[in-house]
């Protein structure tokens, strides 16, 4: 049998080991254990899907579906079109479907990696199987698997590759064209796993092998050579991703992840008495266990384990052998929060990792390698040392391999977390509270009661019937969003909720909350995985309606201008909503800039009050505040006539003034980043929708530029001249900077291989 028909039944072999693994997930397709495959990765699947088959839109920035509006691609666990699942969204018609079979698929790409990388190392066919075997059923993917963590297993299934043409960059004399495919990978692998957790410990692993390669005879030759395969790689890499790359930064900068404290970042960590419990071989009570249902484990196994440690034995002096057991050795390092770890937090973004165990993944992937170097030079010990002929040989490999399939796929971890199945179609068809509200006509928001914070467990329900919500499942979020509004909101939740749109509640048991009136009891979703408690919240059973609702968008006469240095105004702008007189419906209160002179006084006439905090006026200022109070403007504190503080009465005399004016406008979504409305008024449009917080939002009105205001705490508005046209748009600049150079670096990568092809045609 010939060398690529050898390939091929390897590579069969991995796909039937990986549908006889997964057969429960490949028998109920259409079914799911409550996980992030579910939770969290169905939602935003979906959302790419509809912004895909709804607008035609491939590259949705924005999402109105949680945190009332956020960014959607700039999110560290949202895969776009350019990775497998955005592939197969074209593809396939379901999008839970797509989205299972990314999982399978991913994992089978893993093992085709690992068998390409041993193979080029050994040449050998069997030992290749041996080490994509390791690789693919390991503890740490297991887990990761039945986690449903699907951005790591993206990022994880492209390693080997990676590493593979790093080491051929090195070897071979067409090291640009190889360096160039390295730089390509670890791009897919940044849109496959775009949440870092693998290609953030890739950098420092290609670093070594390039540090390692690089001492020997011709040790300078041999160090640029490595140096320039390094910027080669990072300069690709950084190319193909700015687009991606730049707006999770700046989002991140902005968020509640912006920097990890040490005690966050060293959590999860693997101590040194668990070691051989965590990476080898899980021990009960001072024994191996046969049988593993379900484990938090991160072996490798038993046998996989000893033919590493033969490899490190017998050929440790072998550069590649050296090479991946300091891989192991860094990543063991890094999980036990050692001194490399807090080395590694001084670099940017190092410092907003958490969680040590996900160090492992280098771990995992080093000892698959090393066991197919161990069991090569077991063969190679039997044949030379003992005179075993060719059949014991091949015995011995069954009997070896055999014995690994035994230790990781029938012994070793599940791959299927302890609970039921369910379709989420079938649970949707059954949540007859949100298909209730599903079915209510206008734009607005929904909350559930028994949720406080991270909203862990409904998005993938309310998401598909278009439903919105004001909280979401996220691991970055706005604080002045998240931990000040929402925190400062359960003071008076129908009126605060109803400034975020909030029409209808959810809750599991009967309230009497204020501002709210019961709709229905409906039916409990009886398959909705009722055992799960954290997520029993997601069908009601009791829906409310809020009394104080707002609409989505419309327009107002009122308007109060805060000024100050920023957490002052905050409180004072918090203080002034909470009064009982506020009523969001006909006024609007702005956070203003900082000081009075930074506005001009026919900004300041648009508004009938002006509310003075630290740092807004000095000696310059009287002049204009005393125009602003002669034009009818109202001034609290009247520090023109020396008065320095606020009373109750004087925020009831203010509101007593507001005329009871209010225009709902009709809201046109072009795509999930365009918003139009057509108005023919004047005071202030507010929108309610975080826009103001994010840079990259824009607004016109009859195609002239408007400022966003921040309004009412968190949401947006803009001043109204008898405008007729409106927009609002997303385009961070930051995504259009990164999409001019991930478009350059693919004009340049298409331009090179367009020589090579011209070069080697010839004349």
């Amino acid at each position: 049998m010939d060398s690529k028909k050898r390939h091929f039944l390897y590579i069969s072999l991995l796909a039937i080991a990986l549908i006889l693994f997964f057969s429960k997930t490949i028998i109920m397709f259409d079914k799911s254990t409550q996980c992030e495959m579910v939770m969290t990765y169905l939602p935003r699947a979906e959302i790419l899907k509809e912004s895909i088959t709804r607008f035609g839109d491939f590259f949705p920035l924005w999402s109105p579906y949680t945190m009332s509006g956020t960014p959607f691609f700039a999110k560290a666990d949202t895969q776009g079109i350019f990775s497998l699942q955005g592939l197969l969204l074209l593809m396939i018609p379901d999008t839970f479907t797509a989205l299972k079979l990314t999982y399978l698929l991913e994992i089978l790409i893993a093992g085709i990696g690992a068998y390409a990388l041993m193979y080029y190392l050994l040449k050998e066919h069997r030992i290749a199987f041996l080490s994509a075997i390791i690789y693919m059923f390991n503890g740490w993917i297991v887990g990761r698997f039945h986690m449903c963590h699907l951005t790591t297993v993206g990022g994880y299934s492209i390693l080997p590759a990676i590493i593979l043409f790093v080491i051929m960059a090195f070897r071979k004399k067409e090291w640009v064209l190889y360096s160039l495919i390295a730089g390509i990978l670890v791009a897919l692998q940044i849109w496959m796993g775009p949440d870092l957790k693998v290609t953030l410990w890739t950098f420092p692993i290609i670093a070594l092998y390039l540090g390692i390669m690089s001492f020997g005879t011709n040790y300078q030759k041999r160090a640029i050579k490595a140096g320039l395969i390094l910027l080669i790689v990072l300069a690709v890499t950084f190319g193909l991703t700015a687009v991606k790359i730049l707006p999770s930064k700046e989002y991140i900068d902005m968020s509640s992840r912006s920097k990890v404290s040490l005690e966050d970042a060293s959590s999860r960590k693997v101590h040194i008495s668990q070691i051989f419990s965590k990476l080898v071989e899980p021990v009960y009570e001072g024994m191996p266990k046969i049988h593993r249902q379900y484990s938090k484990e991160y072996n490798v196994g038993i046998i996989a384990f000893l033919l590493a440690s033969l490899a490190l034995y017998r050929r440790w002096k072998n550069r590649t052998v050296f090479y991946f057991g300091s891989v192991a050795l860094f990543s063991i390092l890094l999980a036990t929060g050692s001194f490399v770890f807090r080395l590694m937090r001084l670099i940017q973004p190092y410092d907003s990792f958490r969680y040590l165990d996900r160090t492992l993944v280098i771990y995992v992937f080093s000892f698959a390698v090393l066991a197919g170097y161990g069991l090569y030079e077991l063969m190679k010990y039997l044949k030379e040392k003992k005179g075993w002929k060719e059949k014991k040989l091949n015995l011995a490999y069954c009997l070896i391999i055999a014995l690994v399939i035994l230790n990781l796929m029938v012994f070793g971890t599940t791959a299927y977390r302890p609970h039921v199945f369910r379709s989420p179609s079938e649970m949707l068809g059954q949540n007859h509270a949100l298909q209730y509200l599903s079915k209510q006509p206008g734009l607005f928001r929904i909350h559930s009661l028994e949720t406080n914070g991270i909203d862990w467990g409904t998005e993938f329900q309310y998401v598909p019937l278009g439903l919105s919500h004001i909280y979401g499942y996220e691991s970055a979020w706005l604080t002045e969003y998240m931990n000040e509004y929402l925190g400062f909101s359960y003071t008076n939740p129908a009126k605060f909720w109803g400034i975020l749109n909030v029409k209808y509640v959810t809750s599991k048991k009967p309230v009497n909350l204020s501002g709210f009136s019961l709709v229905k009891r409906f039916d409990s979703c009886k398959i909705c995985f009722p055992e799960v408690k954290e997520i029993q919240k997601i069908w009601g059973p009791y829906v409310y309606e809020n009394n104080e609702f707002v609409p989505r968008a419309y327009v107002v006469r009122n308007s109060i201008l805060v000024l100050g240095q920023k957490d002052a105004a905050k409180q004072a702008l918090y203080s002034i909503m909470a009064q009982e007189g506020f009523n969001p419906r006909t006024a609007v209160i702005i956070l203003g800039r900082k000081n009075v002179n930074e506005y001009a006084l026919e900004e300041l006439y648009r508004y009938n009050a002006v509310i003075l905090t630290t740092g807004s006026v000095d000696q310059g200022s009287f002049q204009k505040l005393k125009s602003y109070i002669d034009n009818g403007g109202i001034l609290l504190p009247d520090v023109v006539h020396n008065r320095n503080s606020i009373s109750n009465k004087d925020i009831e005399d203010m509101f007593s003034t507001f005329t009871d004016y209010s225009k709902e406008l009709n809201v046109t979504m072009h795509d999930f980043d365009h918003i139009s409305l057509k108005a023919d008024d004047h005071g202030f449009l507010v929108y309610s929708e975080t826009f103001s917080l994010y840079p990259g939002w824009k607004a016109k009105a009859d195609n002239k530029e408007k400022e966003i205001l921040r309004a009412d705490g968190v949401i947006s508005a803009i001043m109204l001249d008898n405008e007729h046209n409106i927009t609002f748009e997303y385009m961070p600049r930051s995504f259009r900077n990164g999409a001019i150079l991930s478009l350059l670096t693919v004009i340049l990568i298409i331009a090179y291989f367009g020589y090579r092809l011209k070069r080697a045609k010839g004349p």
